[in-house]
């Protein structure tokens, strides 16, 4: 997916309340390279993952969607502890695809902070 059609998804995503509230302080501290909503090892395993050029696919769903099920479920809660508790409950395939599609997310936000980098 380009990443002006990123842009535009995740302005129609933040112009809810409920993402303005839940996701996007972790957007926010994501584009400064801190990421509380994983623990380090998650990130590690995504490393590796991302190297070895793996497809990241599910059965019958699109990675977006899957992201945005996901996405749902963790802004029930409201303690970060319980949103981890959410991603751990994810297979690795499953936590590989969130962690990528959050990751698109973020480099969106830093390449709107930072229009010149592009």
């Amino acid at each position: 997916m380009e990443k002006s059609q990123y842009f535009s998804q995740k302005k129609d995503f933040i112009n809810s309340n409920v993402l303005k509230k839940n996701i996007h302080p972790f957007l926010k501290t994501g584009a400064r390279g801190f990421y509380p909503l994983f623990y380090p090892q998650w990130i590690e395993t995504y490393k590796a993952h991302s190297l070895s050029k793996e497809p990241n696919q599910l059965k019958g769903k699109s990675s977006k969607q899957f992201y945005n099920q996901t996405l749902a479920r963790i802004n029930k809660h409201k303690n970060i502890e319980r949103k981890k508790t959410i991603l751990s409950s994810l297979n690795e395939k499953e936590l590989m695809i969130f962690m990528d599609e959050f990751f698109k997310m973020v480099e969106s936000e830093v390449l709107e902070e930072k229009p010149q980098i592009q």
